[in-house]
């Protein structure tokens, strides 16, 4: 199982899969942040080896670019294989539903092979 989310649904999907007592296949985080329960499990090591695309917006008006890119660098430095895209000049709905919902495609047919 990947989860995945757009904005606050990212941020609920990274506290899903780094929390859940079991290993997922991966987390896609569109113009998304890590909660602190998040940050938590990914300081104990409930990271290491997930694959995980975190893509951002880098003129996003609702969650700071900062904030995708705070996430991924957190997350790649416990340990995760993470793809970080920016999405250059593009605002908030507008890089999670165009090529960030893309990006989410490419990335579940990569951890799961060919999706029809």
């Amino acid at each position: 199982v990947v989860v995945g989310g757009f904005s606050m649904g990212a941020a609920a999907a990274a506290e899903t899969v780094l929390r859940y007592p079991k290993r997922l296949a991966g987390l896609v985080m569109l113009n998304g942040w890590l909660l602190p329960g998040a940050r938590a499990a990914v300081e104990e090591g409930r990271a290491k080896d997930l694959p995980v695309l975190v893509s951002h917006g880098s003129a996003d008006e609702q969650v700071g670019y900062d904030c995708g890119k705070a996430a991924a660098l957190m997350l790649q430095a416990a340990g995760a294989t993470v793809e970080f895209e920016t999405q250059e000049g593009l605002e908030h709905v507008a890089s999670g539903f165009g090529k960030g919902k893309e990006l989410a495609l490419q990335f579940i047919e990569k951890v799961f092979g060919h999706v029809a």
